[in-house]
């Protein structure tokens, strides 16, 4: 990029500016990392807590997969926000608010189908899910029942 001519108007000195600019990047940058790091650690935290409950192997087994079964159907519509986000940028760049509003109501029809078959698929294969992650039966069983609070929070997240 310092040789080719073809970038020669994108090239700029390093400007007094920039490090002007740099101790708000950081007063944002520090709090948002720290929030998206206590995030996953508490799902991690939380499984190591699950060790002190009584008939611990058990418990830790259920969480853990409880917690992959939702970390897995929260990635769905978290993809569809951020590909509807992007549509929505690039439409309303092009100056097209109504195709931008298409999207918007794309994404949100999107969003409510997944979560009503993610959630009719937990509901239907609660007992036959558990086996996906293990052969001991008393873990498939704790695990449909689990997966019955699950069903109810999974639907309500993604609306």
């Amino acid at each position: 990029m310092r040789y080719s001519s073809s970038l020669e108007k994108s090239r700029t000195l390093i400007s007094k500016d920039m490090y002007l600019s740099f101790k708000s990047l950081i007063s944002f940058g520090i709090p948002s990392a720290a929030m998206a790091c206590l995030e996953w650690w508490s799902f991690e935290i939380l499984i190591l807590l699950s060790g002190l409950l009584p008939n611990s192997k058990l418990e830790t087994s259920v969480l853990s997969i409880c917690l992959t079964t939702t970390s897995f159907h929260f990635f769905v519509p978290y993809s569809i926000g951020a590909a509807a986000s992007t549509r929505v940028s690039n439409e309303l760049g092009a100056g097209n608010p109504a195709g931008a509003r298409a999207v918007l109501s794309v994404a949100v029809v999107l969003t409510i189908a997944e979560a009503a078959v993610a959630s009719t698929a937990l509901l239907c294969c609660r007992y036959i899910l558990g086996y996906a992650y293990s052969n001991d039966r008393q873990v498939s069983e704790e695990k449909a029942f689990g997966l019955d609070y699950l069903q109810g929070p999974q639907y309500k997240q993604h609306c």
